[in-house]
């Protein structure tokens, strides 16, 4: 990888992202559940017309906005290298000095985006699903379709399988940029741009809609709340301190900048941590992936290295 500052918080972007103003009062309505701000979400199933009223509600949004939330950055992403790179370049030889670009968006891609996928479809077939299922018995969950034909956790599999055939092509691709780097990727990135990531980004966010649909009144009349935050605490033992705290943890923190208040994040959310690594994430870990990786992925939008 190339050299790259950990400061980068001056860095003047071309595009303000939405996602780094943090909202701090709560405009949805007052059914809302405390400290969520439902005109920050990016759900398709709740929203200031439907907010979240429970954990039931909640319990997929933690893990669903920071990923529809990167998608939105992605999308940004690669419109930005295409023109730059694609658009820019089309009749005119001049030689362009921001491989850069591609090379740390590609790089943030694969060591981050695609893990941070991997580990949740993972978490949800090995922990999550299998809890929820031995906890509704047969109701609605032992058929590939429930009576409605709403699907159930043996079609997620299967939709899991087709993303991740999906996101390995993606991959591919961002791999093959980085091993050139940078340089005559204008194919690679139109294929991306035109092709692989709008199919990819399509389907994703109509799997995490259907998820938010079934799953939380499932879990509203099955489980309770004590008993799905014990699930969580084995999800985060199991992924360890790369996956899941460095990595998806503080995704999921970035993401809550825009859809919880301070006192929701800092109070409700980050109490479930034990002491020392809530330290370690609040003073360490958290700026560092704000500072270095949501920099990598915003490279395309960056003015300057």
């Amino acid at each position: 990888a190339l050299p790259f500052s950990q400061a980068h918080k001056n860095h003047t972007i071309a595009i303000t992202m939405t996602n780094d103003t943090e909202i701090t009062k709560t405009t949805a309505t007052k059914e809302c559940y405390p400290g969520i701000i439902a005109t920050g979400l990016t759900s398709q199933v709740y929203n200031t017309q439907n907010p979240p009223k429970d954990w039931a509600d909640i319990s997929l949004l933690i893990p669903h906005e920071p990923i529809r939330q990167e998608l939105d950055c992605i999308r940004q992403g690669l419109q930005a290298l295409h023109d730059t790179f694609v658009i820019a370049k089309n009749g005119n030889s001049t030689e362009t000095d921001e491989y850069w670009k591609i090379i740390y968006f590609c790089e943030w891609m694969v060591d981050i985006f695609v893990v941070q996928i991997h580990t949740h479809h993972q978490n949800e077939e090995d922990i999550y699903f299998p809890w929820v299922s031995k906890k509704a018995g047969k109701h609605r969950w032992d058929e590939n379709a429930d009576d409605d034909g709403a699907k159930g956790p043996k079609m997620f599999s299967e939709d899991h399988d087709t993303l991740v055939k999906q996101l390995h092509a993606i991959e591919d691709v961002c791999e093959e940029m980085i091993q050139k780097r940078g340089r005559d990727c204008q194919d690679l990135i139109t294929k991306l741009h035109q092709d692989l990531f709008p199919k990819f980004d399509s389907e994703l966010r109509e799997h995490l809609k259907e998820e938010e649909t079934l799953v939380p009144p499932i879990l509203r009349k099955y489980c309770t709340h004590k008993e799905e935050k014990a699930i969580i605490q084995k999800i985060g033992q199991k992924d360890g301190l790369q996956a899941g705290v460095k990595n998806y943890l503080c995704a999921i923190l970035v993401s809550m900048k825009q859809w919880t208040t301070p006192e929701y994040r800092d109070g409700e959310f980050m109490m479930t941590l034990p002491g020392p690594l809530r330290y370690l994430v609040q003073h360490f870990y958290l700026l560092d992936y704000e500072n270095i990786m949501v920099a990598k992925r915003d490279a395309p939008l960056l003015l300057q290295e």
